[in-house]
């Protein structure tokens, strides 16, 4: 093997080790670059639970936090949100949603959600891991 075909055949293998190139892109890594909720999107804003005294506001990033309202599990400025992303489907996102607040309820732990918004834009439904589900309307 000449000088230089022995230079290229290393540096190749050292790309490919070090993980150069697009193709060794790991799924993993795609997904924790998926944007989250973006600005301006449908989703952000403040929306209260039917049949429940609160509310809440989505942000832009992805987190959402109880504005008013509550009970004894929940008070304003409780997260109740993090991490909403699209899913590419439309009106759909997923997420984490946080079971309880700072309030006197016995701790649950915190479930992936996914989320549909109506057609309209003026309600959706919350469906979680563990099988809770709320709607909300503007």
């Amino acid at each position: 093997m000449k000088k230089s075909s022995s230079l290229v055949a290393c540096l190749a293998l050292l790309a490919v080790a070090c993980g150069g190139g697009a193709a060794s892109e790991s799924p993993a890594t795609e997904s924790q670059t998926a944007e989250l909720l973006p600005s301006g999107d449908p989703l952000i804003g403040t929306w209260c639970e039917v049949g429940w005294p609160g509310c809440v506001t989505i942000y832009a990033g992805g987190s959402g936090s109880l504005t008013s309202g509550g009970d004894g599990c929940w008070y304003p400025g409780d997260s109740q949100y993090a991490g909403l992303t699209p899913t590419g489907v439309p009106n759909q996102y997923t997420g984490t949603r946080y079971m309880y607040g700072t309030g006197i309820c016995a701790p649950i732990a915190p479930q992936s959600v996914t989320i549909t918004l109506s057609s309209a834009g003026d309600s959706f439904t919350e469906v979680t891991s563990g099988g809770f589900s709320a709607t909300w309307r503007r």
